[in-house]
């Protein structure tokens, strides 16, 4: 009868946790946003939006247009329109035609179609198996892989790794909608990778990125530090218009067409970093010109803020003001996105206000209107619009406005998140990190376990967003310590160069000192009950701290971990991360038995940085997930430290599934988060067969017909 109780609460609890996870998962994740006309009594805005549809195993995509005033109040908005089959689109400049890429399956095979729209019907469709010109089109987000010709089906060739595999070479094509053509440009140097192409003012020319290609093709994904130029292809003279030795990406022409902008970074050993933004003047001078430089600490702005540097993946397609003046751009800056307005000629920069705290991230500008995404920890995306009025002042107070209104999070006026900055007393040369507090706002005294949440990278960062797992774990009653160590983006140059050479030592004392730090702020914590939770670098740390800690954690989930430094250099996508951040130089073959540098003793170091290390100090019961398909961690890792705790009679659980390093399809999502938590919660209990913890689901959810819905 005991077991039957036990399996009782068990399902109740699994039934509840699912539906928590379709409640919260009713709120899609905004993609992107075009402002697609302006009049004097109004303007219309087209959103791109995607959500889980659990019951397909699919994440729908779909548009959604508003219409607002000349005051920025909303008049009405469209019903969704699915577009889940849309890969790419893009309007022209007069928003007068609109082409889209869609992916259709056929007789069990995917193809593509490119398909010209103009405001009313469609007005041709291009079949792309019909042209022998290219194989499939690249939008960085897909994992199939180009069909192999006959013969050579079994041929190994180089590409750009995870999340990108099958991108061996690329070329640009001309759609000619007039003569029905697709003509590739055949003057790109073979030894280069052609990106981010946009047409010149004139539209006779292309302006785009190369990357360099070797006999060896490094990852690209999450990693900024690929060598690439802006390249200016003009007939068939292809010319770099920037320098050696660093990283460029996502250039962008001004509307009057006389600025050219785009990011860099210096390519060095960290696989992400600060980033200046530089400018030519088009059809003037090609001496490339910084406009913001890389920040190593920190430096002041506008109004006396301070400003962390550049971090951006991207620019906005349209980022400039109507004048062709000012930018509006968004980065990570310590634990939140900010974004910014910045004048070309002046170089000044201003924050945009944003009052409530919230992340704030440009995703369009059109005559001096400016489309924003704003979410929070405890707040899904919603589309925010204001208008920029460069007479002001403060250049930075735009008067925002909401145009969509998240789905109301269960339980949220019981939730709250604080940010907390700290500062060690010693003379590094860096002292500073932060981390987050997210959960109830009152709770008795030592009621809640804790869930310690290292971030992945290493050189990346907690940002006040919305993450729908931890707003589970919120609601089921755990504390959430999301962790910026020393090592992180948003801090400046000098933070993450700081890093190098000193993963598994420093990013764990940051982590202890967190966790500290937080059981003394936060009474309501359990100091026994203190739990981890990781994804890659995040994992490693789990590993590590579990190990090192031993006494400190009472249970582990980590998925795509890394734990053994050297055999992860010989299968990743990126073995110049392994050197790199154990401080090692990265050597493509053996040196000669008569150079300084030996490879045993770089193996050893990268073993001495390894949680392989530690393992035989675990005790937490640790659950597993790792994915067939991961380039980057490789699923050997996890199986060798599930392997390895096994033999130390520690308890273990590991799970295989068929995705790649971020396990993120929709399946696999949900499998994981169900399971992470069932395993948290047995784990955290005061017994292996105490149900007390299970009631922590109860209590947030005990009126389940209101807070869930039917």
């Amino acid at each position: 009868m005991l077991v039957l109780f036990y399996l009782s609460i068990l399902l109740k609890t699994l039934k509840k946790i699912l539906k928590l996870y379709k409640r919260l998962s009713q709120n899609p994740s905004l993609i992107s946003a075009r402002i697609i006309s302006i009049a004097r009594n109004g303007i219309s805005i087209q959103s791109v939006w995607a959500q889980r549809n659990l019951e397909r195993n699919i994440k729908q995509k779909f548009t959604q247009d508003f219409n607002l005033d000349a005051d920025l109040q909303p008049l009405v908005e469209s019903f969704p329109v699915d577009v889940t089959s849309e890969l790419l689109s893009a309007s022209s400049e007069n928003e007068k035609l609109k082409a889209i890429l869609r992916e259709v399956i056929i007789d069990g095979k995917s193809r593509q179609f490119i398909e010209i729209w103009d405001r009313q019907h469609l007005i041709k469709t291009y079949d792309l198996t019909a042209y022998d010109a290219h194989g499939q089109i690249y939008t960085d987000i897909q994992e199939n892989e180009e069909e192999p010709e006959r013969g050579t089906e079994y041929v190994y060739k180089s590409d750009w790794g995870e999340q990108l595999e099958g991108k061996h070479q690329s070329v640009i094509i001309i759609l000619n909608i007039v003569k029905d053509t697709l003509l590739p440009l055949p003057f790109i140097p073979h030894d280069y990778f052609p990106a981010e192409v946009i047409w010149t003012p004139n539209g006779e020319c292309i302006v785009g990125v190369a990357y360099k290609l070797y006999p060896r093709y490094l990852g690209r994904f999450g990693c900024s530090n690929r060598e690439s130029y802006i390249f200016l292809l003009k007939g068939a003279e292809f010319r770099k218009l920037t320098g050696p030795d660093k990283a460029c990406k996502t250039p962008q022409f001004s509307p009057d067409g006389k600025h050219l902008i785009w990011l860099e970074r210096d390519i060095d050993k960290p696989h992400h970093n600060v980033q200046r933004l530089m400018h030519i003047k088009w059809d003037e001078v090609e001496t490339p010109d910084v406009v913001v430089d890389l920040v190593n600490k920190c430096i002041i702005i506008a109004n006396d803020k301070k400003f962390y540097g550049f971090y951006g993946q991207t620019i906005p397609k349209r980022c400039w003001s109507n004048d062709s003046q000012y930018l509006f751009l968004s980065t990570p800056q310590r634990s939140n996105i900010k974004s910014y307005v910045v004048n070309l000629e002046s170089k000044m920069v201003t924050e945009i206000e944003n009052p409530d705290g919230s992340s704030l991230s440009v995703l369009d500008v059109r005559k001096n209107r400016v489309v924003f995404t704003r979410f929070s920890i405890i707040q899904p995306p919603q589309l925010v619009v204001g208008k920029f009025d460069p007479s002001l002042e403060n250049v930075g107070h735009l008067n925002l406005y909401n145009c969509t209104s998240p789905l109301d999070i269960p339980n949220s006026q019981n939730l709250m998140y604080e940010h907390t900055e700290f500062v060690y007393k010693t003379s590094e040369s860096i002292k500073d990190f932060n981390f987050t507090y997210f959960g109830e706002k009152v709770a008795p005294e030592k009621s809640m376990p804790l869930l310690v949440v290292p971030h992945g990278g290493p050189h990346y960062s907690f940002c006040n967003q919305f993450n729908i797992d931890y707003a589970i774990f919120a609601l089921m009653g755990f504390g959430i310590l999301q962790i910026n160590f020393r090592g992180s983006t948003g801090m400046g140059g000098n933070n993450i160069q700081f890093l190098a050479g000193r993963i598994g030592e420093t990013d764990v004392l940051d982590c202890v000192t967190a966790v500290n730090l937080a059981l003394h702020k936060y009474s309501q914590i359990d100091p026994n009950k203190v739990t981890l939770y990781g994804l890659c670098h995040g994992a490693f740390l789990c590993a590590h701290l579990s190990g090192q800690h031993a006494n400190m954690f009472r249970a582990v989930v980590m998925r795509s971990p890394i734990i053994d430094i050297p055999s992860m250099f010989t299968e990743t996508d990126i073995p110049d991360w392994c050197p790199a951040n154990t401080g090692c130089q990265f050597l493509e073959s053996l040196p000669p038995a008569t150079s300084e540098t030996k490879y045993t003793e770089i193996v050893l170091k990268m073993f001495d940085h390894s949680p392989i290390r530690h393992a035989d100090k675990v005790k937490a019961p640790t659950m597993i997930a790792v994915g067939t398909k991961d380039l980057r961690s490789p699923a050997s890792q996890g199986r060798l430290w599930y392997n390895r705790l096994l033999a130390n009679n520690v308890i273990s659980k590991l799970f295989i599934y068929e995705d790649n390093h971020m396990l993120a399809k929709d399946v696999v999502e949900i499998d994981f988060v169900i399971n992470a938590a069932l395993w948290l919660l047995k784990y955290i209990s005061d017994t292996p067969e105490d149900p007390k913890s299970i009631v922590l689901a109860e209590e947030v959810t005990k009126d389940e017909d209101n807070l869930i819905g039917k």
